[in-house]
């Protein structure tokens, strides 16, 4: 007989059901008339299995192990060693004739590189036999940056010389206010940076400008060293070019001035 015919005689002393409640992944919205479901599986949560999840299982073949290694290979400058299911992989370290990585030491070498245009052992633009061209090829000057930079005028003799645009200029226009004008040095390259630096005077009245021989005034790496050990002059229009010794750590001139 139906609950409430029994409810109705009160047989037993009972009262019927009054709530139900569920324990995941069963849901009940509870009372004695209650909506019973089940909440989908995923990832974190149990619940029930949607048909397209069931298709994907059934694909599965019986004993897979899903995230098992079967095999690794590599390609060269990649190494693998040991066995195929627990490898060990690497990468050699790049030599003159093979690829890899960049050791720590190799990164510094390259760090300290200077800038600009690094050409071939010879390079002679002008074709003028003996000029200064030719010197740096002698000597292995080989940092010709092909940049020209017109510097401030000077107004007033100066110190370790480094006008906008120095450190990557070959040839440098710069005009004076007055005669001799004075020079006592620029700034030296970095080291292992070979440089060939020209400076022309562009005055047009007849303004010379001057460069001082070993003069205290400027930084020791940044002073000249002149022929017979006495200050030089180019006149205007005249150029002088100058070579970073790095052994005397002193600029040099690659041709005659004054």
């Amino acid at each position: 007989m139906a609950i409430t015919d029994f409810e109705k005689e009160g047989s037993g002393g009972g009262s019927g059901v009054t709530d139900v409640t569920a324990t995941a992944p069963i849901t009940s919205t509870g009372g004695a008339t209650p909506d019973i479901g089940i909440t989908a599986a995923t990832i974190l949560v149990d619940g029930s299995m949607s048909a397209s999840d069931k298709n994907k299982l059934n694909g599965i073949a019986a004993g897979a192990q899903p995230g098992t290694v079967t095999g690794v290979s590599a390609v060269a400058p990649i190494t693998v060693i040991a066995s195929p299911t627990s490898p060990s992989v690497g990468i050699n370290q790049a030599g003159a004739g093979s690829d890899g990585y960049l050791s720590s030491v190799d990164w510094n070498t390259f760090n300290n590189k200077g800038t600009g245009d690094m050409l071939a052992a010879t390079y002679d633009p002008t074709g003028v036999a003996a000029d200064c061209f030719d010197y740096a090829n002698a000597i292995g000057v080989t940092q010709i940056t092909d940049n020209i930079i017109t510097a401030a005028t000077l107004t007033a003799d100066v110190d370790n010389w480094n006008p906008t645009g120095f450190a990557t200029a070959n040839m440098i226009r710069v005009d004076v206010d007055a005669n001799n004008r004075e020079i006592t040095g620029m700034i030296a390259p970095s080291a292992g940076v070979n440089r060939i630096v020209s400076i022309n005077n562009i005055n047009s009245g007849s303004d010379d400008l001057r460069f001082k021989e070993n003069d205290a005034s400027s930084d020791a790496a940044n002073r000249f060293l002149l022929r017979d050990n006495g200050d030089k002059a180019i006149k205007p229009n005249e150029t002088a070019t100058f070579w970073y010794d790095h052994t005397s750590s002193r600029w040099r001139p690659l041709n005659r001035i004054g």
